[in-house]
């Protein structure tokens, strides 16, 4: 819509869409795998609203798939993932100090609840029992005394305008290192007051650094600190 918006002067100009109007979208991909998505997804809205849409195997879609690999340049970074045998050497020295420890429950919010750490994990706060009265905040972590389950109430993600309400229960059994309910609650979230943003001053920028310095301390290989080399995932 927002190319339609800026490109083609009006939304009614670009849906439904054109074979022209998609080439002109096709522009600012860079993956042509998220561009087939994305068409897909457009077909999708066309289906449901009972409009036409350009099908999939129209040719210049399928030259602009071909244009979109030639622009692709190098080969895709490898995928570098934080499981759980990495997740408990991160933390397993955290309490050496509290700005270590900060971060270590930092890496372990984001493992636990699969976060997006710019904007689900560093802007988190400790709620308390007026956790559910706390419509402005984007993250709110709280204990469910009442089934023992830490929550994570997230105001909106990307896939739900609405948000979403997290629930992890105890580990112990299992990891008893990394369990959200007696390691992340009690020897770090409880000892906060409500309302406060552990991380409000860390940028994206610093996390990222201060991972890959902790990962280039326990020898992960591809962890340098270099801008240019592939940052490990959250």
């Amino acid at each position: 819509m927002k190319l339609a918006e800026k490109s083609l002067g009006s939304v009614s100009a670009g849906f439904p869409p054109t074979v022209d109007s998609i080439i002109a979208w096709s522009n600012f991909f860079k993956c042509v795998g998220t561009f087939s998505n994305y068409v897909g997804y457009l077909r999708s809205a066309c289906c449901a609203l009972d409009l036409q849409c350009p099908p999939a195997s129209e040719t210049a879609i399928q030259r602009a798939k071909v244009t979109i690999v030639k622009r692709m340049v190098g080969s895709p970074r490898p995928r570098m993932f934080l499981l759980r045998a990495l997740v408990k050497r991160l933390i397993a020295d955290a309490n050496v100090s509290v700005d270590a420890l900060r971060f270590a429950m930092l890496w372990l919010v984001s493992y636990v609840f699969l976060l997006r750490v710019p904007s689900e994990a560093l802007v988190m706060v400790r709620g308390g029992d007026d956790c559910t009265a706390r419509p402005g905040e984007q993250s709110v972590i709280f204990l469910d005394e009442g089934t023992g389950e830490l929550c994570l109430r997230l105001r909106r993600r990307k896939n739900r305008p609405q948000g979403s309400l997290l629930k992890r229960v105890c580990c112990c059994k299992g990891s008893i290192e990394i369990c959200p309910v007696h390691i992340l609650w009690e020897k770090f979230f409880k000892r906060l007051q409500p309302g406060c943003a552990p991380w409000a001053h860390v940028s994206a920028t610093l996390a990222r650094t201060r991972l890959r310095e902790s990962l280039h301390a326990l020898q992960v290989s591809g962890s340098c600190s270099q801008r240019s080399c592939c940052a490990c995932a959250v």
